[in-house]
């Protein structure tokens, strides 16, 4: 019976070349689709898996009308004084940290300088809202004082050698002095899938 079958379907894919061409060139790209999609939807699920609570963590973005685009623009920039409001004004929202960068800054220790990509300013509520982990220093206390830093491992390294970084003084922009108080642990982008 299976024989049969067969047999009918290459008869058929055989007269009628080009409808055949078609169908399995369609179906072909139909599941190339269906499985890039997926591969996608997976890949942009499996960063920052490592956070404590990623389930609880929201990313408040301002409405805009049509500044960039026809319509309307959603732009992840609110004003400062929102994260204070937020906490205040709505009992759901337990914590609340702003983050800002500064891209192309110089980054001073001693004689050294470092050109670097980004540097990121946040808040003291910043670890109660992300999990990040630290090697050194304190996260209840770390970003408490105004004109304290974390850097990471990999520029505790490049900064200070095999000196201990914490309470050390870097400038950046030779405008601004911060005091070393934390090294967090280098964290990956994503975490594979268990898949």
């Amino acid at each position: 019976m299976l024989r049969n079958y067969l047999k009918i379907a290459l008869r058929n894919l055989k007269k009628h070349k080009g409808f055949s061409f078609i169908n399995i060139a369609g179906l072909a790209l139909g599941i190339a689709c269906c499985l890039l999609i997926l591969l996608l939807i997976r890949d942009e699920l499996s960063f920052d898996r490592f956070h404590e609570h990623r389930d609880q963590v929201y990313r408040v973005v301002n409405q805009h009308p049509g500044q960039f685009y026809m319509g309307t623009d959603f732009i992840a920039v609110t004003p400062a004084p929102l994260a204070p409001a937020l906490m205040t004004e709505f009992p759901e929202v337990i914590k609340a940290t702003r983050i800002d960068s500064s891209n192309e800054v110089i980054i001073s220790y001693q004689n050294k300088r470092f050109y670097e990509d980004g540097f990121y300013w946040t808040d003291s509520h910043f670890f109660d809202v992300f999990s990040f982990p630290l090697i050194q220093g304190d996260q209840s206390k770390a970003l408490n004082e105004p004109y304290s830093v974390i850097v990471s491992e990999r520029m505790a390294h490049k900064y200070f050698g095999d000196e201990d970084p914490i309470g050390k003084i870097i400038a950046l922009n030779n405008r601004y002095d911060f005091v070393v108080t934390g090294i967090l642990k280098e964290v990956p982008s994503k975490l594979p899938s268990p898949v």
